[in-house]
């Protein structure tokens, strides 16, 4: 019976439409992803998944960059998880800041932390989560 019990569990956690759809077994994101180039710091991406590539950064020592992502599938209350990187740009340390979340839209602001200005693209990499 306890085995029995587990089995049902597991097969209930796993089988929810939402997370099927989003995060196999193996742990990787599949089917609900996209990508975007923002243009004017924003852009549309009606996922709760993808990449962001910025436009060519030129940001001095200490300045901000943010990016507005319009998103239907982002409300008040939802987790991003996020990460940043180095597209195409080769110069500068670049910090991540916060990500807002609104209804319909998620601000990413990063910063560029040292004395060298950025050259170059920025990677966005998100992840919607409800909770």
């Amino acid at each position: 019976m306890k085995k029995l019990l587990s089995l049902a569990f597991g097969l209930a956690l796993f089988a929810s439409p939402a997370l099927a759809a989003d995060i196999s077994l193996d742990g990787f994101l599949r089917g609900n992803c996209g990508t975007v180039t923002e243009s004017g710091g924003a852009g549309t991406l009606n996922n709760k998944c993808g990449v962001i590539t910025t436009a060519s950064l030129v940001n001095p020592a200490g300045s901000e960059y943010a990016v507005t992502l319009t998103n239907s599938a982002a409300t008040i209350g939802d987790i991003v998880l996020w990460s940043a990187g180095h597209g195409t740009n080769t110069t500068g340390v670049m910090a991540m800041r916060r990500a807002t979340v609104a209804a319909g839209s998620i601000v990413f602001t990063i910063a560029q932390s040292t004395g060298v200005n950025f050259n170059g693209t920025m990677l966005i990499t998100y992840f919607v989560l409800k909770p």
